[in-house]
């Protein structure tokens, strides 16, 4: 952490929308975890898809998805301070996008996976929102 990251954390406040937010994130992150490791769950029939036969990259896929919300959590609890890692966030949900838009591309996923998805581009957006609302309003402080 720089000491500029370090000043914005003490300098600024957090909006409770900002707090919210990731709090959102982080839990939507925990129930597709969760929907997705239930080889019985409703999920997969309502995307058009079957459980995998094999298990072992759809757990690590779970504990991937849930453990990426823990961090969301953990940034909703005070985001001050924890940009390096909000921007981090952005890119693995843009990068998550890009991999499946590739996958029903190539006819791998159904579109109903891939608009399930595509959600998480909207979280980066806003994750990168957050971020630029920082920076203005560190640079009016100073």
């Amino acid at each position: 952490m720089t000491g500029t990251t370090a000043t914005l954390a003490v300098a600024q406040p957090v909006a409770a929308s900002d707090r919210a937010l990731f709090l959102v994130a982080g839990s939507t992150n925990w129930l597709v975890a969760i929907l997705f490791a239930i080889p019985a769950s409703p999920l997969w029939s309502l995307l058009g898809m079957q459980p995998p036969e094999r298990s072992l990259f759809l757990h690590i896929f779970c504990v991937l998805v849930a453990l990426f919300g823990t961090s969301y959590i953990w940034i909703g609890l005070e985001p001050a301070g924890k940009e390096p890692l909000v921007l981090f966030s952005a890119a693995g949900k843009a990068l998550v996008v890009a991999v499946v838009f590739g996958q029903y591309l190539a006819g791998g996923v159904s579109i109903l996976f891939a608009l399930l998805i595509s959600g998480d581009l909207f979280f980066a957006a806003l994750f990168l929102g957050y971020l630029r609302r920082r920076q203005v309003s560190a640079a009016n402080r100073a």
